[in-house]
């Protein structure tokens, strides 16, 4: 929704990798916010209990926050969308599990992106949802992730 509309001016609370329960509690107003809002919701997920602590932000892709490290900006798409739309975003953001997120901030990359070629097929090799077309991650995670 962010990407392609206004955005929602919401954040993430995202505490570093690797941080305990203890430490996080130093950032009182976040772990005060995240211990009301989201323990109870995460404590009913046993799937993520056993992988993810209540207060780490779920699934926190390690491998994609590696490849983002170096880049001032990267690219993202919504998996669902009417409009296929491809938005640079600033490198200080956080993408949530609704995101594609490419891990390039070259200008040439984008312009692929946007060709009519890509369109055609990423339009033939992904699905719908009602009226909206689903961008794939499992295929495109093999053509468009590297970072050649």
């Amino acid at each position: 929704m962010d990407i392609n509309r206004r955005p929602r001016d919401m954040w993430i609370i995202d505490f570093p990798p690797g941080t305990t329960e203890e430490e996080a509690a130093l950032y009182q107003d976040p772990f005060e916010h995240i211990k009301k809002c989201v323990k109870p919701m995460r404590s009913a997920v046993t799937s993520l209990a056993d992988k993810y602590p209540w207060w780490v932000h779920g699934r926190p892709r390690p491998e994609m926050r590696a490849a983002l490290v170096p880049l001032r900006r990267f690219l993202v798409t919504a998996v669902v969308s009417q409009y296929r739309l491809f938005r640079w975003v600033d490198i200080d953001v956080l993408p949530d599990h609704q995101l594609i997120v490419f891990a390039r901030e070259d200008d040439y990359f984008f312009g692929v992106l946007q060709s009519r070629v890509h369109e055609a097929w990423s339009l033939g090799n992904g699905s719908t949802l009602e009226d909206r077309t689903r961008y794939v991650p499992t295929l495109h995670s093999r053509h468009f992730h590297s970072r050649n």
